[in-house]
């Protein structure tokens, strides 16, 4: 969440420079006390460094720097279904929701950082009969999000979280790949979010009432192979229960194929 909610909207509404120094330190603000995955804090750091290491605190100075509603107003763009104004406060800038998301709709508005537009992806775009008279058609249209500064900036700090930051596993060496990877409390999710130039994949790993940490599950967790296709776009799974979701560049999929392997991660 913090890429949609933190970083993409200050830089939209800033144009700063992702060297740009924030702090890490510790954050308390009357009875909200978050800490950084390590229990540790960072002093000041690059914007660059907080976002490839996933660090809690500068996100959300970043939140506050914006406000809660300027913030969300980039959010509502994509539509999240159960996102509601009781969303709307400090936790949310690193993943505090009542209720969240669901990994297609968190992958699809990953699209965003294409291009900087977005719009839903569909698996089935139109129906025909058999002459060919179409009978339905998705009536989406694209919308501009970001503008093209912002998302050559969150590209960059996508890439860099795969070389240096929490997504290294999931890298590998293609024309561009970068990725954000999250976890809740207690580990009993774990998410990544990962782009290629053409393809978007999520991948979320826990239960729908959670109930125990999925820590264990951390020698399963995915390894996205985009370099493979076939027709039916079927998404084979080997290893753990995983809920993927898949977009072509922010329209259908109808071409390939997503094979989820067992992998060590790094989170």
């Amino acid at each position: 969440m913090k890429p949609l909610l933190d970083y993409a909207p200050y830089l939209e509404e800033t144009d700063a420079d992702i060297n740009q120094l924030v702090s890490g330190a510790s954050y308390c603000s009357n009875s909200y006390w978050p800490k950084n995955y390590s229990g540790d804090s960072y002093g000041m750091v690059t914007l660059r460094t907080a976002f490839a290491q996933s660090y809690n605190t500068p996100a959300i100075r970043l939140f506050e720097k914006m406000g809660v509603e300027t913030s969300f107003k980039y959010l509502d763009a994509f539509g999240f279904r159960k996102v509601s104004k009781k969303d709307h406060h400090t936790c949310s800038a690193i993943g505090g929701f009542e209720y969240g998301m669901s990994p297609l709709e968190l992958t699809n508005a990953y699209t965003s950082f294409h291009d900087g537009n977005y719009q839903p992806a569909r698996a089935i775009t139109k129906v025909t009969d058999q002459e060919g008279k179409v009978l339905y058609k998705w009536k989406d249209r694209s919308k501009e999000i970001w503008n093209k500064r912002t998302v050559a900036k969150m590209r960059q700090l996508l890439h860099e979280t795969t070389l240096s930051g929490t997504a290294r596993k999931p890298y590998f060496p293609t024309d561009y790949v970068g990725g954000k990877t999250g976890t809740t409390n207690d580990v009993k999710d774990m998410w990544f979010v990962g782009l290629t130039a053409n393809y978007t994949t999520g991948v979320w790993i826990g239960r729908d009432k959670p109930s125990q940490s999925t820590i264990h599950l951390f020698t399963f967790t995915p390894s996205i192979d985009l370099e493979r296709y076939q027709p039916d776009c079927r998404v084979k799974k080997e290893g753990a229960a995983m809920a993927p979701s898949f977009s072509l560049y922010g329209k259908t999929c109808n071409d390939a194929v997503i094979k989820l392997q067992s992998r060590i991660s790094d989170y």
